[in-house]
């Protein structure tokens, strides 16, 4: 099969919807690698590019732990991240944030987001 480039205006969708189906985090080499899979090659540069926007549009946000990028599932959400795996769950996490907040008022401080990340080990990774 041929290799097409996806227009640039299509790319942040075709990506957000290969980082919805998907459980873990992907890096934009990842991304590049399975645009390129299913015949849509993009350099990395406009997949960054790509991501850059659905980050901006709060579609997409950057696991840091893992340096990858998933889909934004809910605003206050709390990341669970398998350091072995790397396997992600999302928890929700309303009342964290919201202490957070509070946490940051009293220094005079407001956030413009929160990130709650946890490293440790999912469930299958501690049987082992």
């Amino acid at each position: 099969m041929a290799e097409r480039a996806p227009r640039a205006d299509r790319l942040p969708d075709i990506v957000l919807a290969i980082l919805r189906q998907r459980a873990e985090p992907l890096t934009g080499v990842q991304l590049t690698e399975l645009l390129r899979a299913e015949g849509q090659a993009a350099p990395l540069s406009a997949v960054f590019r790509a991501i850059r926007r659905l980050v901006d549009r709060g579609l997409a946000r950057k696991i840091w732990i893992a340096r990858a990028y998933v889909a934004v599932s809910a605003a206050a959400i709390i990341a669970l991240h398998c350091r072995r795996c790397g396997a992600l769950c999302e928890v929700e996490g309303t009342g964290v944030h919201e202490a957070l907040d509070r946490l940051a008022a009293v220094r005079g401080f407001r956030a413009a987001t929160a990130i709650v990340e946890v490293p440790g080990l999912c469930w299958r990774c501690r049987g082992r």
